[in-house]
């Protein structure tokens, strides 16, 4: 594919680029692209991590009815369940998949949606259950709804986790629809990402033999 194998930050400093990665997007070149191909780069980031929160959303509203908080401690299993999917996936996204795709180190469609399907089913799925867990343990601890074994020199840690798999035995079904729909959104989104920032690097080519056959 013509141009899959240029950068896309050749003439951005490295010390901008750590500032703001986005910087040589927001220069007019994404005005190029037409909305189809625009939205990858401009709308791609705040979509994974809004699925990523809603899948902490998911696994945190089941992790509720098993340790039957009901109505207690809403927002504080809420708050650090959106911050820490959002964050952490916008975090990890840009730094293994955006950040390579802008410089040229994944440089073809298949290694762009490979990297993403794991990054998006590890982050977007796998990791909002594992963080659920905790705070729904604690929380259940604090309201004592129902006894929670704490990991401690006096609880075996195989007892520790054959408690969380009792509780987490009926979700198998749920949560492997969640991390398959995870690893297809996450793949489908690099591939775009890729294709947007191919297309760019064509447009660049053109307009600087265009400039250079004028010159």
């Amino acid at each position: 594919m013509a141009g899959a194998g240029k950068t896309f930050l050749t003439e951005v400093p490295e010390e901008r680029t750590k500032d703001n990665i986005f910087s040589p997007l927001v220069d007019g070149r994404m005005d190029k692209l037409s909305p189809d191909k625009k939205w990858p780069l401009s709308s791609g980031l705040l979509a994974v991590s809004i699925n990523s929160t809603l899948v902490g959303f998911i696994c945190n509203s089941y992790l509720r009815r098993m340790c039957k908080l009901r109505g207690k401690g809403v927002i504080l299993g809420m708050v650090p369940i959106a911050g820490g999917c959002a964050l952490t996936m916008q975090a990890i996204w840009q730094s293994t998949v955006v950040v390579p795709l802008l410089k040229g180190n994944l440089k073809c469609p298949l290694c762009a949606e490979l990297r993403g399907s794991l990054v998006n089913f590890t982050f977007g799925a796998l990791y909002p259950l594992v963080l659920a867990v905790p705070i729904n343990g604690a929380l259940a601890a604090m309201y004592k709804t129902i006894e929670v074994p704490k990991l401690s020199s006096k609880t075996s840690s195989a007892r520790f986790a054959e408690f969380w798999v009792r509780k987490l035995r009926y979700f198998k079904v749920q949560f492997v629809t969640l991390a398959i729909f995870q690893a297809l959104v996450g793949g489908y989104l690099a591939k775009k990402q890729f294709e947007s920032i191919v297309l760019l690097n064509e447009m660049d080519s053109g307009d600087t033999e265009a400039s250079s056959v004028a010159t």
